[in-house]
């Protein structure tokens, strides 16, 4: 996508931001998202963390928008916060700036297929999918989880197993088993 193209794209959502921050009503114990805009805010949060990935690729972008989304709703209503809303109004403003300050920062490769995914689904960080999968499995737990992670686990299971061994070895049934003598007890 061209510079032109992408700050008219931005400023577009940029104003629907601004009508729904406009449309928060306010009551003597509450701050309210006004009707409707609840899942269209939720959408434009969908729709802002995948162009940012179609601009930049990789990006910091996606993953502020989603968890200042996520924050958001972190409230006693789950709905959408005046505060996220304005936060996330801030950070689309901030990529225009940078757009048409750098616009040698747009990616220019053609973008990567992406796995559709369920819109109603919770939103979650820009390096993952949307929605959980319906069964875990070691492969998607191997593509998933990072190595680091994985190794920490085996490191924990070995030390485990080695403790748990040492211990046992103790035991006298253990010893039995084994054919090791037992020690007995001296008298006197």
């Amino acid at each position: 996508m061209d510079q032109i193209r992408a700050i008219e794209r931005l400023n577009s959502y940029e104003q629907e931001l601004q009508a729904i921050r406009s449309r928060f009503t306010r009551t003597h114990s509450a701050i309210r998202i006004g009707a409707g805009d609840s899942s269209r805010l939720h959408q434009v949060v969908i729709e802002l963390r995948d162009l940012f990935q179609d601009l930049f690729g990789r990006n910091s972008y996606s993953e502020l928008v989603v968890s200042t989304y996520n924050e958001g709703i972190s409230n006693h209503l789950a709905s959408p916060s005046l505060n996220s809303v304005e936060r996330i109004t801030n950070i689309v403003s901030a990529v225009v700036t940078r757009v048409k300050e750098n616009p040698g920062v747009l990616k220019t490769a053609p973008p990567e297929v992406t796995q559709q995914t369920d819109p109603a689904a919770p939103v979650t960080q820009s390096n993952g999918p949307l929605a959980v999968p319906e069964t875990v499995t070691l492969s998607w737990l191997y593509d998933h989880v990072p190595h680091s992670l994985w190794l920490s686990v085996l490191g924990l299971l070995a030390a485990a197993f080695a403790l748990g061994a040492t211990a046992a070895i103790k035991l006298p049934i253990v010893q039995q088993w084994l054919g090791v003598a037992c020690k007995a007890g001296g008298a006197g």
